[in-house]
């Protein structure tokens, strides 16, 4: 039995494989700048929404803040961790803002200066030390 050996660039199967490849590639190329798990400085905007309970249940009297560095991301800030209170942020809220932050996943610890109690989450969350 004899083989042909054709030039790979000439083969289907192999312009679908360097299509595939350059897919992958420029998939795992985003133009945004991901946070990564540790201490970092990043830039976003501060929002506040409604808490939410595990059962769905909207409350109208405690709230929630994120960090959300691009439209892909929305971080849970860590009130008790964080070197700000929740009236510190309140002045933040809908702004562009670059934080010193730590980005860590666990079970986000409830903020003791809320009177109403509220269910701890497992969850990737942020803790901030510094707006600038």
């Amino acid at each position: 039995m004899i083989l042909k050996i054709v030039p790979l660039f000439q083969t289907g199967l192999s312009k679908i494989l360097l299509l595939s490849i350059l897919l992958t590639l420029l998939s795992n190329c985003t133009m945004t700048n991901k946070l990564s798990y540790g201490k970092q400085m990043a830039k976003g905007t501060i929002e506040k929404k409604p808490y939410v309970n595990k059962k769905g249940a909207v409350s109208n009297t405690i709230f929630d803040y994120f960090f959300v560095p691009s439209k892909e991301e929305k971080y849970l800030i860590s009130i008790s961790q964080s070197n700000y209170a929740r009236e510190e942020l309140d002045k933040y809220v809908g702004k562009q803002v670059e934080v010193d932050c730590e980005l860590t996943n666990g079970a986000e610890s409830v903020d003791s200066s809320i009177e109403v109690q509220v269910q701890s989450r497992i969850t990737d969350y942020i803790i901030i030390f510094k707006i600038k």
